[in-house]
């Protein structure tokens, strides 16, 4: 098939697919198309997590070049963010990945106005958790960079990072499940940065987040194990214990 025709034929293949599932009666789904379509628009998730009680980084989306100069001014330090996915894969095969990258307010410029670009606050972190949850259950993976690029973006560097699970404030856990509520998920795989005066801000919210390389760095993790129960029963599982400091293997996301 032509370029133009292998697009339509994956839009119909994806169509057919959705639309299957997503008209299955009585059916656990993990998660149901229709909630994981809601919850994968970021602006959204951004607005409903401050209404479920959660703090987020001040956050600028748009294209026009002067406000987002003024904001990044008013920020003092900004990150840009990708809204969708963060790669493009081109017909060669290869790929190039957009990290959190961070942008002084002198280099934004007219180049803005080419496409919405999502501007955020450079949260002064102490370390990021990345939130595995399962039904109500919560796997909190604390993550350290040890890197100048893995501070900025621990995609970038898998071998400067290390792990260990952490508890989540009584405060975190229950706006997660109030934002889970609201897009009726039952899956979801959250990244957080915590501040060293303690505060905890939201910045993403992956409905299909993979975690094997949470369980690499943590064998005892058994996320696994929790959702293989959870499918079987529908039940929520029992928690996870403390576990020790690991290095962590590359993330597959």
């Amino acid at each position: 098939m032509s370029p133009e025709q292998a697009e339509w034929a994956s839009g119909e293949t994806n169509a057919g697919l959705a639309g299957l599932l997503a008209s299955l009666p009585d059916c656990l789904q993990v998660n149901h198309p229709s909630a994981a379509h809601r919850a994968n628009s970021k602006i959204s998730v951004l607005v409903q997590a401050q209404r479920a009680g959660l703090e987020v980084p001040p956050t600028w989306i748009g294209n026009t070049p002067s406000p987002a100069r003024a904001f990044a001014e008013q920020q003092g330090k900004v990150v840009c963010k990708s809204l969708t996915r963060p790669d493009i894969t081109y017909d060669s095969g290869e790929r190039s990945f957009f990290p959190t990258t961070p942008v002084p307010a002198h280099r934004i410029n007219e180049q803005v106005a080419a496409h919405v670009h999502q501007l955020q606050h450079a949260v002064e972190k102490a370390f990021e958790v990345r939130l595995t949850v399962i039904g109500r259950h919560m796997f909190a993976v604390r993550i350290d960079a040890h890197s100048t690029a893995a501070q900025a973006d621990w995609r970038t560097d898998p071998d400067a990072r290390s792990y260990r699970v952490i508890d989540l404030p009584a405060t975190v856990r229950h706006g997660v499940a109030a934002l889970l509520d609201h897009y009726c998920l039952r899956y979801a795989a959250l990244d957080l940065l915590v501040q060293h005066d303690g505060r905890w801000l939201l910045v993403d919210l992956n409905t299909a987040g993979q975690y094997g390389w949470l369980e690499t760095a943590l064998p005892d993790l058994r996320i696994s194990q929790a959702l293989a129960a959870f499918l079987a029963r529908h039940t929520d599982p029992a928690p996870a214990a403390e576990q020790p400091v690991h290095h962590a293997s590359r993330p597959r996301r």
